[in-house]
């Protein structure tokens, strides 16, 4: 079967589910799916048993569909929740029950005319040259025709999943929360009975699924996905006085594997705030101490700070779930991991706990204590109760997120600017200017230091202790002497360079926002215009 390859990205499979415009036509098809279920059914013993589900999107059902009826044809069982399921929903149920395999069928926060599909082998995530593998088995039709086609039963993922919720989170809320919960028509919603059942106050926005995203982007690390739900925390708290008695504000993506917040204020607690909790909440725990923490390439210096400060060690990895899953479960005498680390975080909002430690009745699942899922109904939750604890030691009543936020050191920053590039020219660019960086900068960066590669194949991964100038595990992380640092990265699942910065002084950060843009200039393939309206609003300021 000939198919669009550019669709089989790094961590998973991502195209056009729909056909948008008579230049750009679906590549992401039933028969495509239905070819990709066979090549994976073909990986796996006969009878061997996985779980498929997907999200909400108008083009799940098929697609959904399409890989079961190809898992079948080889000889693999396969448990199927037809309704709309989160994606952590699917990764808990695959590791709960002990299962072979799982697909989950999910275009996360982009458009709706994609569509993607996340794969995991076992309980490990199929991701890389790994994944790849596929491609020529599709290619030549090569795949395994069982003589006794696989069975298929109906499983409900979610209703065991929200029991696992109720379990892991029992406690009423000890504090009063006002919440204003934006679900951007994803599946976000189903976080609302349980902040209600806790004792928050909670005002819905979106909370009905629909595939098409009529009202805005489902993407908490998003700027313009915010303003919504900014603007009404603060029409709502315009009249209160009391900070206790404010609302703040929660927003997931599609699939609800992430969240963010809004301080009452209507000031976005970003991720990297929200990891630096995390991580300092993790590490506060004596049992804790000394673990060693992964880095997103992204993370702010407070995180890094706060990992040090807290007794842990933090190293640099690569962006993207699957290097997190498995640089928690990693022990390895090369970077001094002795032990599995209980949680991790990345700075685009994805935020990884032991979920499956547990099952919906409680009981403990020793198998599962080190494998984590990224999941944004567990994390919000989680933070909540964060804020709950910080709130017993208020010296006065204080409101739930802002003060919380504040514990965390802020440096002037940018949110993650996205620049077009094409997918042939993207990791070509960052690495011609990681040479000019290291030539350009020489006297004003940190200390050059290697990475560390640990495991082997398909198990290796890039590591980089947080104090060297360059930080190459993934694009490009500038570090210089003043603490300033910025990050040019090219975005493993879209046709994007990605952008970071983050400096001591406004007029700083600006000045490296400048330098960036200055050598951008000439990359011709490189559309600038994200990065020139960030430098635009500062002179603006």
């Amino acid at each position: 079967m000939n198919f669009d390859k550019k669709i089989f990205r790094e961590y998973d499979i991502r195209g056009y589910a729909q056909d948008v415009s008579e230049n750009i036509t679906a590549n992401l098809t039933p028969e495509l799916a239905l070819c990709i279920g066979k090549a994976l059914g073909s990986r796996l013993k006969e009878g061997a048993t996985v779980v498929v589900s997907g999200d909400h999107r108008d083009s799940t059902p098929a697609l959904r569909d399409a890989i079961v009826n190809g898992y079948i044809s080889t000889g693999v069982n396969v448990l199927v929740d037809n309704n709309p399921v989160p994606s952590a929903g699917n990764n808990w149920y695959l590791i709960t029950r002990k299962l072979d395999g799982a697909v989950q069928v999910s275009g996360s926060h982009n458009p709706s005319y994609y569509n993607g599909i996340k794969i995991s082998e076992g309980f490990e995530p199929l991701y890389g040259e790994e994944l790849k593998k596929i491609m020529p088995v599709i290619e030549a039709g090569k795949y395994r025709i069982s003589s006794k086609p696989g069975r298929v039963d109906k499983v409900d993922i979610v209703d065991s999943y929200i029991k696992m919720l109720n379990v892991a989170f029992p406690e009423p809320f000890k504090h009063p929360h006002r919440i204003i919960l934006d679900a951007g028509s994803g599946l976000g919603g189903l976080l609302a009975p349980l902040l209600q059942d806790r004792g928050a106050e909670v005002i819905l926005l979106f909370g009905k699924p629909d595939g098409k995203f009529p009202y805005h982007e489902a993407d908490p690390s998003s700027v313009k996905a915010t303003e919504i739900v900014v603007d009404t925390l603060k029409n709502t708290n315009k009249s209160i006085k009391d900070p206790a008695k404010r609302w703040y504000g929660i927003l997931t993506d599609g699939d609800a594997d992430r969240s963010g917040f809004i301080a009452e204020d209507g000031g976005v607690v970003w991720a990297e705030k929200m990891a630096a909790i995390f991580y300092r909440e993790y590490l506060q725990n004596p049992n804790n101490k000394g673990r060693v923490m992964a880095l997103d390439v992204r993370a702010s210096n407070a995180a890094m700070n706060i990992v040090q400060e807290n007794g842990g060690i933090g190293l640099f990895i690569p962006a993207g779930y699957p290097s997190h899953r498995m640089f928690a479960r990693l022990v390895s005498k090369d970077i001094g991991k002795a032990y599995p680390t209980g949680t991790s975080a990345e700075a685009s909002g994805h935020f990884f706990f032991p979920t499956a430690a547990i099952d919906e009745n409680g009981e403990s699942l020793p198998h599962a204590i080190d494998i984590l899922i990224d999941d944004g109904l567990y994390s919000a939750l989680k933070l909540i109760y964060i804020s709950d604890k910080f709130r017993d030691n208020c010296p006065n009543e204080c409101g739930a997120m802002r003060e919380l936020a504040t514990t965390i050191p802020e440096a002037p920053s940018y949110p993650e600017i996205r620049l077009d590039c094409h997918d042939s020219d993207k990791f070509n660019v960052v690495d011609e200017i990681k040479e000019r960086i290291k030539k350009d900068y020489e006297d004003q960066l940190k200390p050059l230091g290697d990475l560390v590669v640990v495991g082997e194949g398909t198990k290796a991964i890039k590591t980089q202790r947080p104090n060297y100038g360059i930080i190459e595990v993934d694009g490009v992380r500038a570090q210089f002497k003043d603490e300033s640092w910025f990050l040019i990265r090219a975005s493993n699942t879209v046709p994007m360079l990605t952008l970071k910065f983050e400096a001591q002084t406004p007029a700083l950060l600006l000045q490296r926002m400048k330098e960036v843009n200055k050598i951008l200039q000439g990359y011709s393939v490189v559309k600038r215009e994200n990065l020139e309206k960030g430098i635009e609003f500062f002179v603006s300021e």
